[in-house]
């Protein structure tokens, strides 16, 4: 008897100890860090479909149709950090490791389409949240099937100021971007402090782009009061000849051109502005795609173009400077993609995506209560500098950046072409933030 009780105490601290090291391993693995993945076996086109009891995620996006470009973008940027995360373990939610599944939706930018492929994603594929997407006139969708079934749903991409007012609002839904008033408002302050004061707006004719303009115009009135709009347009959607457009814009006089448009139609632009011999320069969101700068034959279009993103890769900070590197190294060779830095989307995107799994992983569960309630008032330090979730409108509150595009450029795929200067403009949010909705508190 009296071995048996010198050896007890002995078995009974390993045991102890087995169970430390077993809840050591167990919180080790329960968080994930960004950027921790070996990015060179990432390949896109070939992702993991994880096996098992999944996290599953639905992402809703066009993939065929004109605009498919973005949603092999967004299918992209998702994937990294999915696969940053997969690698790492997963995410520890109601007791169990999972890994998080993709499952991806068509929405062809058409309405009747995306309604459809919602339905499929939460009735059959039983997602947990679902985000994207590419078109205001899509994302509405999405707010209302989000408050119908009761998911939570990640709005990344759709920019109109109007989707988060009191009649579009609901509390399943988050905005990481920014909005038109805010995309407005970066650049009007932005040329405040420029002599340019003859603009000329040229939007996709749409609720996106019909917001855009009007913020637009509203953001000049309050910080260019002698800022004079010589001419506003809206063009068809998909549109292939510019021409009869810009020689509206040449013969206005205007000194810069505002437009809200992304790809093609910022695509189609820029080559109609090559074409014609124009030197005008654009303003927007999405002229700072290198994929669009290497088809322009003359040098000189695109120079003076200025970009206004939540994020911009040449916006100083350690997180950032960390992950030009990475993102730099697995694509600066890579012949399948012409985008090697994390320009403003790319970069401003995979950030985002961060910061909603770090919320869930720090929720620990997938209940949708829970994750509203830690998200709501959440602050996250991504890249280019912190992100508050604003309670009133689910609005992520972020300062906003500008950069004017020039030739040579190291943050040009060849470090000689058109690219980024060599550092942003900060505007810090308290200047671009619109107020909330008026009608929600």
């Amino acid at each position: 008897m009296k071995s048996i009780r010198a050896i007890a105490p002995p078995v009974t601290c390993i045991c102890l100890l087995c169970l430390y090291i077993i809840s050591m391993d167990i919180g080790a693995a329960r968080a994930f860090t960004p950027l921790q993945a070996d990015f060179s076996s990432y390949d896109p086109e070939k992702q993991e479909i994880p096996s098992g009891d999944t996290i599953k995620v639905g992402l809703l996006e066009p993939f065929s149709g004109q605009s498919a470009s973005a949603g092999e973008i967004s299918n992209w940027l998702l994937g990294w950090v999915v696969h940053d995360i997969n690698s790492q373990g997963g995410i520890m939610v109601d007791g169990k490791m999972k890994k998080i599944q993709v499952i991806k939706a068509d929405t062809a930018t058409q309405p009747v389409v995306a309604k459809r492929a919602l339905q499929r994603l939460i009735l059959n594929d039983k997602v947990d949240f679902f985000v994207g997407t590419a078109g205001s006139h899509i994302a509405i969708i999405g707010n209302q099937m989000a408050e119908k079934y009761q998911k939570i749903f990640l709005n990344y991409s759709a920019y109109s100021v109007h989707l988060m007012n009191a009649q579009n609002f609901n509390r399943y839904t988050f905005r990481t971007c920014s909005t038109t008033d805010i995309n407005a408002r970066g650049l009007a302050y932005y040329f405040s402090k420029t002599p340019i004061r003859k603009f000329y707006i040229l939007c996709q004719d749409y609720s996106y782009g019909q917001d855009f303009g009007a913020s637009m115009k509203k953001a000049l009135k309050e910080f260019v009061p002698t800022a004079e709009v010589v001419g506003e347009v809206y063009h068809p959607l998909w549109l292939k000849d510019f021409a009869p457009y810009l020689s509206k814009v040449q013969a206005s006089g205007a000194e810069m051109i505002i437009s809200s448009d992304w790809p093609p139609d910022s695509w189609n632009l820029m080559l109609a502005i090559d074409q014609m011999g124009m030197t005008i320069p654009v303003a927007g969101q999405f002229f700072d795609d290198p994929r669009m700068g290497e088809n322009l034959k003359n040098k000189k279009v695109g120079l003076g173009n200025t970009v206004v993103n939540f994020h911009l890769c040449n916006v100083e900070t350690e997180r950032n400077s960390r992950f030009n590197k990475i993102f730099h190294e697995r694509y600066k060779d890579n012949a399948k993609v012409q985008i090697d830095w994390p320009t403003g989307v790319v970069g401003g995107v995979i950030g985002h995506f961060y910061w909603f799994f770090d919320v869930v992983q720090r929720a620990g569960t997938l209940n949708t209560e829970k994750i509203i309630n830690l998200w709501e008032g959440d602050t996250y330090e991504s890249f280019a500098g912190k992100l508050t979730m604003r309670k009133c409108d689910h609005q992520a509150v972020m300062d906003m950046f500008v950069s004017t595009l020039v030739s040579p450029s190291k943050w040009s795929k060849t470090g000689n072409g058109l690219g980024y200067q060599e550092q942003a403009v900060r505007i810090p949010a308290d200047i671009v933030m619109s107020p909330c909705p008026e009608g929600l508190k």
